[in-house]
C-alpha cells in the first residue's frame, strides 16, 4: 500500500482541442501505475472538444462539445453531464446558455465551474468571447464577464482563486499569444504576460506548486503540432519553456492527479490522426514518461484525476468518429478500463472527475453541431446520467474542478468561431453559472485549476484560427480574468493539468500543422516558464491527467499516424516517461478524469472520422456467519441515559451508545412520511420520541411508531437535534433563506433564526446544539452563501455571532470540551476551521485534506477526526496533522465513529474501515450490500458492534443495514425497502436503546429493528500494515 502525500491535486486540468475533423467521445478508465483498460458503456452523447472536471465529491463533469449526432446548434452542444466513477453512472446537469466546443473548462477554488470561450453557433459556427460559469449545488449556469478577444482552441485553469485563458485561435483562425486572468469577485479579466509563442488547441493544468501548464497545441490553425511545454508563474506573471511533451500534438486532454504529475492524453498528431499516446510528466523533475496508451485513440477529449488517484479521459473523436466512451486510467497499475459508454458519442468535449466520484463529460461535437450536454457517469453502477446541459453548446473547450467544487468550463469553439464563454457547473445542484468571459477567444486551450484556487487557460486557436501562447488566470472568488506570461510555446490541442506541487503542466499539442511532444510548466506563485522532457510521442487532442503518485497519463489524441490508443505516463519526480497499455481503440478529441475510486475513465472522441460512444475503464496494478439467537419480546424500549439527542449522538460525535447492538434482527415498526428519500440521521428525545426531517417537514414519532405530531420548516427539511430540555432544533429551506427554528415537544415554534442563503431550497447539514446551558444554550447553525458560507452560533433566535467559514457542504461543527468548533469546507481544497464557539473568532485552519463533506469528530483523547476525497486525517487539537489514512475510495458523507480506545469506523466505497488511534488498518471489510456504497456514518453500540447502512443505486434491494463485530464481521443484513435509485447520502443509523435501531431510508419509511443485545466473542485482530502517512 501506498502512503498518501500531505497535499492532494484536486483542480483537474481537461484538454480543449481543435480539429479539423472532429469525432466522437469514449469513456476509459485506468488506475495511475501499469494500466489495464477496460470498456465501459457510452457516454450519453458522442462529443469532441467539450471540457471536463473532476468535482469536490469526486464525480466529473463534461460540458459541452461538439456531436454530429445533434442536430440542434449545429451540433454544438450545451448539454452538461456528470459522471460519478463509483456508480459509473452518468447524471444531465444544467445546460449552458450558448452551445460551445473548443473552449476552456476549469473548476476554480470556490468550487464553480467556468466555461470560457470556445466556438458556438449562432446559425453558423462563431468564434465566442462569452464565460459561463456552473453552481452544481444550484445546477445552474450564469453568464460572466467575457473575454476581451474571443476565442476558441483556448486552454484554462484555475489558480490562487483566479482563472486563466491561455492561447487559441481568434475568429480569423489566427493562433494567439493571450493569456487573460479573470477575478471572479470582480467579475473582470486582466490581461497577462503572453505566451512565449502563441498556440492554440493546447491543453492546460494547474499544477499542485500554484503554477499552470500548457502542453503541445497548434503553432497554426492546421498545420504544425507542438511538443512545447510551458510553466507560467502566477504571482511573477512569467512564462518558462519545460520539457517538451515527447509526442507533439494538439487537441490532447491534460490532467493533474494527486502524485502531482501531469498526465496528457490523446490529442491530434503530425498527419491529422488522433492518438493513443498517454504521456505523464513530472513539474519537479522536469521530465516525462510514456504511460499506458489509451485503449482507443482520441482527439478533442477531456482528461480529469480524481482524489482517487485515478484519471478519466471522456469523449473526443478519432478516425472512427465521434466518441462517448469513458476510460479510467489508473497510475498504480498503469492500466486503463473503458467504462460505460457517453449516452451521446461525441469528440472535442471536455471532462473531469468530482469530489463526488463520479466522472462528467460535456460539450463536444457529433460533426453536426456543438454540444451543450452534460453527462454524468457513475462508476460504481457504470451508468450514464444526463445532468443540466452547459448554457453554452461548444467543443474544444477547457474545463476544470476547482478548489471549490465547481466545475468550469472555458472557451471553445462555437459555429465558426471561437468563444470566450466561462461556465461553472456545482455538481451537487446540477446547475450551471456563466461567470466572467475569458478575456480572449479560443478553442482547443487547455484549462487547469491550480492548487491556489485559480484557474488557468492556456493556447489554444483564437478567432483568426491562429495558435496562440495566451494564458489567462481566473479567479473563481473575484469572477475575475488576469494575464499571466504566456507559454513558451503557442499551440492549440494541447492538454493541461494543474499537480499537486501548484504548477500547471501544459503538453503536446499542434502548431503550423506540426504534433508537438512538448511539455512546459508554469509556476503560477513566480508567473514564469519552464520547459518540461518533452512527451515521446508528439500528439494533439489528446487527454491529461494526473493521479495521486504524482505521475500523469497522456492519453489518446492524434499525430500524423491517425487517432491514437497510445498512453504515456510522466513521473514528476524522475521526470521519466514511460510507455503504458493503450486503450482499447484509438481515439482523439476524448475526454479523461481520475475519479475517488482510483481509476481513470477515457469518455468519447473520435476514431477514424467517426463519434465514438465507448467507455473504458483503466485499472492500476499498484506496487460471517449470522448469529441464531432469537430476537426480544417487543417491549416498550428503555431510553439510554446517554440519549442519543444529536447526530452521531453527542457534540463531540463519538458516534458511540451506552446501548448494545441486536445480535439478529425483526422490524419493530416502519413509519411512512410521504416522503421521497430519509436522509436526516433520527435523534432521540428525552421522552422516547424520535425526530427526523424529511421533504419540508419535521417528524415526531412516538416509541410506538406512531405520529405524534408533523410540523412544516420550508420547502426542504434539513437535520434535526434535540436540546436537554426536550427543545426540538430543526432547519429548514425555502427559496432564499435557510431557517433554524427552535420547537416545543408538540411542534409549536418557540423561535426561529432566519439567515440568506445562496438561492438554492437545499437546507445546510451544519447544526449543533451546545448543552452545556440548558435554558438558554446556543445553536451552531451554518448557511451556503453567494460568498461562501457562514456559521453562526445562535442564542434564543438571534445570532450572538457570525464566523464566514467557505463552503460548508454536508459537514456539521463538532464541539470541543474547551468550547471549541470544529467544522470542516470545501475551501480552500479542503480544510478543517476551529472556531471560538463563545466569540465566532477563527482560531486556525488546517492545510489542504481534501473536499470533504465529512462532518470532524473528536476522539477519547482529543483528537479530530475528519474523512475528505483523500481519506481519513487526524489532528491535533492545534491543528497539526498527525496522519492520513488513505482509503480506497473517497469519503463523502461518512463522518468517524469512535470507540472507547479511540478506533474509528469510517465508510469510503463499499468498504467499512476500522482505523487505530495511530492510522494503522485493524480491519476494512465489504458491507453486507454487496456492490454497495457506505456514505452513511456508523454507529458504534457498547459492546463493540458497529451498525451502518450501505447503498446501491439501482440495485435490488438498494439499501441495507448492516451490523459489523469488533473484528470486522458482518453479523446480519437487514433490507430496506428503497426504491431503485438512491442519492449520494443515507440517512445514518441511531442505537436507540438496548437491542434497539431506528434508521431512515429513501423510501420515505423511518424504520425501527429490535433484538437481543448481541455480545461479541473475544477475537484477536492482526493489524493490517496501514497506508499512512505521519507528520510529527
Amino acid at each position: 500500500m501506498r502512503p498518501t502525500s500531505r497535499l492532494l491535486a484536486l483542480g483537474i486540468a481537461v484538454a480543449a482541442v481543435f480539429s479539423l475533423a472532429w469525432r466522437g467521445p469514449l469513456l476509459t478508465h485506468a488506475e495511475p501505475g501499469y494500466v489495464t483498460w477496460t470498456r465501459l458503456s457510452d457516454t450519453f452523447v458522442t462529443r469532441v472538444n467539450s471540457g471536463a472536471v473532476t468535482l469536490n465529491d469526486g464525480r466529473v463533469l463534461v460540458v459541452g462539445g461538439y456531436s454530429s449526432a445533434v442536430a440542434t446548434n449545429g451540433g454544438y452542444l450545451t448539454s452538461v453531464d456528470r459522471y460519478d466513477p463509483i456508480g459509473r453512472t452518468w447524471v444531465s446537469r444544467g445546460t449552458m446558455s450558448n452551445p460551445r466546443s473548443e473552449h476552456g473548462v476549469t473548476l476554480n477554488s470556490d468550487g464553480l465551474v467556468y466555461a470560457i470561450g470556445g466556438r458556438t453557433w449562432t446559425g453558423a459556427a462563431a468564434v465566442t468571447a462569452s464565460v459561463e460559469r456552473y453552481d452544481a449545488f444550484a445546477d445552474r449556469w450564469s453568464s460572466r464577464a467575457a473575454l476581451s478577444v474571443a476565442r476558441r482552441g483556448i486552454a484554462a485553469a484555475s489558480a490562487n482563486g483566479r482563472v486563466y485563458a491561455i492561447g487559441g485561435a481568434n475568429s480569423t483562425g489566427a493562433v494567439v499569444n493571450n493569456v487573460d486572468e479573470y477575478n471572479p469577485t470582480t467579475d473582470t479579466w486582466t490581461a497577462r504576460a503572453a505566451l512565449i509563442a502563441a498556440r492554440a488547441s493546447a491543453s492546460a493544468a494547474a499544477g499542485a506548486n500554484g503554477r499552470v501548464y500548457l502542453f503541445g497545441g497548434l503553432l497554426t490553425a492546421t498545420t504544425t503540432y507542438l511538443s512545447n511545454v510551458d510553466e507560467y508563474d502566477p504571482n511573477a506573471g512569467v512564462w518558462t519553456t519545460r520539457a517538451a511533451l515527447p509526442t507533439a500534438r494538439a487537441d490532447s486532454a491534460a490532467a493533474l492527479a494527486t502524485n502531482q504529475r501531469i498526465y496528457v492524453a490523446g490529442g491530434t498528431v503530425a498527419g491529422g490522426a488522433a492518438t493513443t499516446t498517454f504521456e505523464e510528466f513530472d513539474p519537479d523533475t522536469n521530465t516525462w514518461a510514456t504511460r499506458a496508451s489509451l485503449p482507443v485513440a482520441r482527439t478533442g477529449a477531456s482528461l480529469v484525476a480524481a482524489s482517487s488517484g485515478r484519471l478519466y479521459l471522456i469523449g473526443g473523436s478519432n478516425a472512427s468518429g465521434y466518441l462517448a466512451t469513458i476510460d479510467e486510467y489508473d497510475p498504480v497499475t498503469n492500466q486503463w478500463t473503458t467504462r460505460t459508454s457517453l449516452p451521446s458519442a461525441r469528440l472535442g468535449l471536455s471532462m473531469a472527475a468530482a469530489g463526488n466520484g463520479k466522472v462528467y463529460a460535456v460539450g463536444g461535437t457529433d460533426y453536426a453541431t456543438e454540444l451543450a450536454t452534460l453527462e454524468e457517469y457513475d462508476p460504481a453502477t457504470r451508468r450514464w446520467t444526463t445532468r443540466s446541459a452547459m448554457p453554452t453548446a461548444r467543443k474544444e473547450a477547457g474545463m476544470a474542478y476547482a478548489t471549490n467544487g465547481r466545475i468550469y468550463t472555458i472557451g471553445g469553439f462555437r459555429g465558426v468561431a471561437p468563444v470566450t464563454a466561462n461556465e461553472e457547473y456545482n455538481p451537487a445542484t446540477n446547475q450551471w453559472l456563466s461567470r466572467a468571459a475569458m478575456p480572449t477567444a479560443r478553442s482547443g486551450l487547455g484549462v487547469a485549476a491550480a492548487t491556489n484556487g485559480r484557474i488557468y487557460a492556456i493556447g489554444g486557436l483564437n478567432s483568426g484560427g491562429v495558435e496562440v501562447a495566451t494564458n489567462e488566470e481566473f479567479d473563481p472568488q473575484a469572477n475575475g480574468w488576469v494575464a499571466r506570461t504566456a507559454m513558451p510555446t503557442a499551440r492549440s490541442g494541447l492538454a493541461i493539468v494543474a499537480a499537486a506541487n501548484g504548477r500547471v503542466y501544459a503538453l503536446g499539442g499542434v502548431a503550423s500543422g506540426a504534433f508537438l511532444g512538448t511539455f512546459e510548466e508554469f509556476d503560477p506563485a513566480t508567473n514564469t516558464w519552464t520547459t518540461r522532457s518533452a512527451m515521446p510521442t508528439a500528439r494533439a487532442d489528446l487527454a491529461l491527467v494526473v493521479a495521486s503518485d504524482n505521475r500523469l497519463y497522456a492519453i489518446g489524441g492524434r499525430n500524423g499516424t491517425g487517432d491514437l490508443a497510445l498512453v504515456e505516463e510522466y513521473e514528476i519526480a524522475s521526470g521519466n516517461w514511460t510507455t503504458r497499455n493503450s486503450l482499447s481503440i484509438p481515439r482523439t478529441g476524448l475526454g479523461a478524469a481520475i475519479a475517488t475510486n482510483g481509476r481513470i475513465y477515457v469518455v468519447g472522441g473520435s476514431r477514424s472520422i467517426s463519434a465514438v460512444a465507448a467507455v473504458e475503464e483503466g485499472v492500476i496494478d499498484a506496487p460471517g456467519s449470522a448469529p441464531t439467537s432469537t430476537p426480544a419480546a417487543n417491549a416498550t424500549p428503555t431510553v439510554p441515559a446517554d440519549q442519543w439527542s444529536q447526530y452521531m449522538h453527542d457534540e463531540r460525535h463519538s458516534g458511540r451508545s451506552s446501548a448494545r447492538v441486536p445480535s439478529t434482527v425483526l422490524e419493530r415498526w416502519r413509519y411512512n412520511a410521504a416522503s421521497t428519500s430519509i436522509v436526516s440521521a433520527p435523534v432521540l428525545g428525552p421522552d422516547g420520541s424520535i425526530y427526523f426531517g424529511a421533504g419540508g417537514f419535521v417528524y415526531a414519532i412516538g416509541a410506538d411508531g406512531q405520529l405524534r405530531w408533523r410540523r412544516e420548516v420550508g420547502l426542504r427539511s434539513g437535520p434535526v437535534q434535540v436540546g436537554q430540555d426536550g427543545t426540538v432544533y430543526a432547519i429548514g429551506a425555502d427559496l432564499t433563506n435557510n431557517i433554524l427554528y427552535a420547537l416545543n415537544s408538540t411542534g409549536t415554534t418557540r423561535w426561529s433564526f432566519s439567515a440568506a442563503a445562496s438561492g438554492t431550497i437545499e437546507p445546510a447539514f451544519a447544526l449543533l446544539v451546545n448543552s452545556n446551558n440548558v435554558t438558554n444554550p446556543t445553536i451552531y447553525f451554518g448557511v451556503a452563501t453567494t460568498a461562501g458560507g457562514n456559521l453562526y452560533g445562535v442564542v434564543n433566535g438571534a445570532a450572538s455571532w457570525t464566523s464566514a467559514v467557505g463552503v460548508l457542504g454536508g459537514s456539521s461543527p463538532a464541539l470541543a470540551a474547551d468550547g471549541t468548533i470544529y467544522v470542516g469546507t470545501f475551501e480552500p481544497s479542503g480544510t478543517l476551521i476551529a472556531i471560538n464557539g463563545a466569540s465566532g473568532t477563527r482560531r486556525w485552519t488546517s492545510e489542504t485534506l481534501g473536499f470533504t463533506s465529512s462532518s470532524p469528530s473528536i476522539g477519547p483523547d482529543g483528537t479530530i477526526y475528519v474523512g475528505s476525497s483523500s481519506g481519513l486525517h487526524a489532528l491535533t487539537a492545534s491543528g497539526l496533522l498527525r496522519w492520513t489514512y488513505r482509503t480506497d475510495d473517497a469519503i463523502l458523507y461518512s463522518s468517524a465513529a469512535t470507540d472507547a480506545a479511540g478506533t474509528a469506523y469510517i465508510g469510503a466505497g463499499e468498504y467499512v474501515y476500522a482505523i487505530d488511534q495511530n492510522g494503522g488498518l485493524r480491519w476494512r471489510t465489504n458491507s453486507c450490500l454487496p456492490g454497495g456504497r457506505v456514505t452513511s456514518t456508523p454507529a458504534v453500540g457498547a459492546d463493540g458492534v458497529i451498525v451502518v447502512q450501505a447503498i446501491r443505486p439501482g440495485g435490488s434491494p438498494s439499501a441495507m443495514l448492516c451490523a459489523i463485530d469488533s473484528g470486522g464481521l458482518v453479523r446480519w443484513a437487514f433490507t430496506l425497502h428503497g426504491p431503485s435509485e438512491n442519492g449520494p447520502r443515507a440517512s445514518s443509523p441511531m442505537i436507540g436503546g438496548e437491542g434497539l435501531v431506528y434508521v431512515g431510508s429513501s423510501d420515505g419509511n423511518l424504520y425501527a429493528v429490535y433484538g437481543t443485545p448481541y455480545r461479541a466473542a473475544n477475537r484477536v485482530v492482526v493489524p493490517i500494515s496501514p497506508r499512512l502517512t505521519t507528520f510529527g
